[in-house]
C-alpha cells in the first residue's frame, strides 16, 4: 500500500501533472491525499475554479485508487466533486479497504480566522465558543465512529495545523521535528514565537494525540520545477510499521 499526501496547489495543473507522470502507473493499492487549497476560489470566476479544480483532482486519480480531500481556505467550502473514488473528507468520515488493511479517513476543511492575514472563502472562528464546540464534537464522533468499525490505520485530514504546531519552525524530517519539541519543552518561556498569530486550530490540538494527523506531520516544500513548488506532507513511520509505504520522491 502507497499512501502519497499533497496540499497547497493553488490550482497549478502543470505541477500536478508532473507530479503524476513521476508517479507512473496507476495503481489500486496506492491513495492520494490532498489536504487542501486545491484551488484559488474567486466568485467572479466560479465556473473556472470548479473546472480546475475537478482536472486536478481526475488527474490525480488516474495514478491511484481513491483521492481523498478536504477543501482548503482558498477554496469553496462547499466543494464537492461527483465521483464515488474522489472523496471530501470535510467533517465526514471513510473506510477504505487496502490489500489485508482497513484504514479509517476523517477531515477538517477551512481555516480559523486567527490563523490567516486575508479573508479567504473557508474561515471559522474558533473564538465563538459554539464553533469551537460544535468542531470538537463533530471530529470525535466522526473518529470514534472508525474506531467501532475496528480500523487497522487512523488518519486525520486537516488543511490547519493543531494550534501553534506551526509557530516555530518546519522541520523536514521526524526526528528534527522530535528534537525540536524537546528544545521548546527545555527553553520554555524563552523561546520566542515566529508567529504571533499562533498558527492552527485548539480543536485539533484536543483531539490530535491517538492516531496519525496530516496537521501534525512535517510540511516539506519540494521543488519540481523552476519557480514551482509544492507542499509534501510526509506521514509518520508508522504506515510502514503497518505495513504498508510512503510514497516520495525528490
Amino acid at each position: 500500500m502507497e499512501i502519497l499526501a499533497i496540499s497547497d496547489i493553488y490550482g497549478d495543473e502543470e505541477i500536478v501533472e508532473e507530479l503524476v507522470d513521476r508517479i507512473k502507473s496507476r495503481s489500486n493499492e496506492r491513495i492520494v491525499i490532498v489536504a487542501g487549497d486545491i484551488g484559488l476560489y474567486d466568485k467572479r470566476e466560479e465556473s473556472n475554479y470548479l473546472e480546475k479544480v475537478r482536472g486536478i483532482l481526475y488527474m490525480l486519480l488516474g495514478a491511484c485508487k481513491f483521492v481523498f480531500y478536504v477543501p482548503g481556505d482558498t477554496d469553496l467550502r462547499s466543494l464537492e466533486i461527483d465521483d464515488e473514488q474522489i472523496i471530501n473528507l470535510d467533517r465526514q468520515y471513510y473506510i477504505a479497504e487496502m490489500g489485508n488493511m482497513k484504514i479509517g479517513l476523517f477531515g477538517l476543511g477551512g481555516a480559523p480566522k486567527q490563523s490567516v492575514r486575508e479573508s479567504f472563502p473557508y474561515l471559522w472562528d474558533e473564538h465563538v465558543n459554539v464553533i469551537h464546540e460544535d468542531t470538537l464534537k463533530t471530529l470525535k464522533m466522526n473518529y470514534e465512529k472508525l474506531i467501532a468499525n475496528g480500523t487497522d490505520l487512523t488518519i486525520l485530514v486537516t488543511h490547519s495545523p493543531p494550534y501553534k504546531a506551526a509557530d516555530y519552525s518546519t522541520p523536514i524530517t521526524l526526528k528534527e521535528f522530535v528534537v525540536l519539541e524537546e528544545i521548546i519543552g527545555e527553553q520554555g518561556a524563552k523561546t520566542k514565537s515566529r508567529n504571533p498569530r499562533h498558527l492552527g486550530s485548539k480543536a485539533i490540538m484536543i483531539l490530535c494525540p491517538p492516531f496519525i494527523s496530516l496537521g501534525m506531520c512535517i510540511n516539506k516544500a519540494v521543488r519540481l520545477q523552476a519557480g514551482r513548488r509544492m507542499s509534501v506532507i510526509f506521514l509518520l513511520c508508522l504506515i510502514n510499521s503497518l505495513g504498508g509505504s510512503f510514497l516520495a520522491w525528490k
